[in-house]
């Protein structure tokens, strides 16, 4: 059309095609603009399981066909009918252990994330140790999203912040996130993932306290996934930048989601379950200390006792008892314990 009107385009022409198709070229590969690469990794895999089943029924009919052409018609239909039934009592191990193998090798990301969340359902039946239980998910969680790193903050004893209790890292950073911030209003309202480069954009983000800005800062992440039970936020899967590719694609936030979802339940039951626990053993305290104070009024005996229970509840390194001191109208120590400080002793 150009060149009609007598404008010569000569070679602008060809550097727009040159540049349009390396446009395109980025769009599709690296943006997943038509995800043709989705789209031919599941084209073979299908491809490659449908050949295996039919070659396998076709390899089965051709030896029926070669051994009983020589029989009649009904033979030879009731031969046929034999072997596909045989076939497919003994085919259908091999065509699981075909796509097993198929899967791994076409359909990783999805294969990994459904290994991760078989793994993550085994590692949840014990919910005794919270501690331990977060460094195995950070673990699954940088395997299967092949992160630089992965980390997870969860409530500390006050309940008011989130801190970094599990980090694939060697350096555990410092970070404490209010659990009433900025960060957590943001989860409320959407309820989905946070992509921290967003940070700048968005106007809730961007009223954040200095406090909350720094602590983003120093976890230098990409990525923070709500873990919410029950409508609270019990905790944050905190990701790294993406080893392959530039971002974390949609099938990927949607396995992260899963994955934060159950860890929030999990996360709740533990910490009704340490509840549980804790209660437990202060009445298992207050019991036995009633009964050495009924089976003894001697303090000699009693106070060793007493201490040995609290500890159990308290650690401490020392721990000092008074009384009153009935002459003096002054408390007085009666017993001390734990550890020993030079120069201190009862009664100094």
């Amino acid at each position: 059309f150009i060149p009609s009107l007598g404008l010569s385009v000569y070679p602008m022409g060809v550097l727009g095609n040159i540049g349009f198709a390396l446009v395109t070229t980025i769009a599709v590969t690296r943006h997943r603009l038509m995800n043709l690469r989705l789209l031919l990794r599941r084209g073979l895999a299908y491809t490659l399981v449908s050949s295996f089943v039919f070659g396998s029924y076709g390899a089965s009919f051709g030896l029926v066909f070669v051994f009983t052409r020589s029989l009649s018609i009904e033979a030879w239909i009731l031969a046929s009918v034999g072997t596909v039934l045989f076939t497919s009592v003994f085919i259908q191990p091999l065509i699981d252990r075909v796509q097993t193998f198929i899967n791994k090798i076409f359909l990783r990301e999805r294969f990994d994330h459904l290994s991760a969340l078989v793994e993550m359902n085994e590692n949840a039946r014990d919910i005794s140790d919270l501690r331990s239980l977060a460094d195995d998910t950070v673990q699954i969680v940088r395997r299967a999203m092949q992160s630089d790193w992965t980390s997870m903050a969860l409530p500390d004893p006050s309940g008011t912040r989130l801190i970094v209790i599990a980090d694939t890292r060697d350096g555990v950073p410092v970070v404490a996130l209010p659990r009433n911030g900025a960060v957590a209003s943001w989860f409320a309202d959407h309820g989905k993932s946070l992509d921290l480069r967003i940070v700048e954009s968005d106007p809730l983000l961007q009223a954040m306290s200095d406090q909350e800005k720094r602590s983003l800062s120093r976890l230098d992440a990409e990525l923070l996934v709500p873990m919410i039970a029950e409508d609270t936020l019990t905790g944050i899967l905190i990701l790294g930048p993406r080893l392959i590719g530039g971002g974390y694609p949609a099938d990927s936030l949607s396995f992260l989601a899963t994955a934060a979802d159950r860890m929030a339940v999990t996360v709740e039951n533990a910490r009704l379950y340490a509840e549980a626990q804790r209660e437990a053993d202060e009445r298992a305290v207050i019991a036995e200390i009633g009964r050495v104070i009924s089976a003894s009024l001697d303090t000699e005996l009693v106070y060793p006792a007493f201490v040995e229970q609290v500890k159990r509840l308290v650690p401490f390194d020392r721990i000092m008892i008074t009384a009153l001191d009935e002459e003096r109208d002054a408390l007085s120590p009666a017993y001390v314990g734990g550890t020993p400080i030079s120069g201190w002793h009862r009664g100094s």
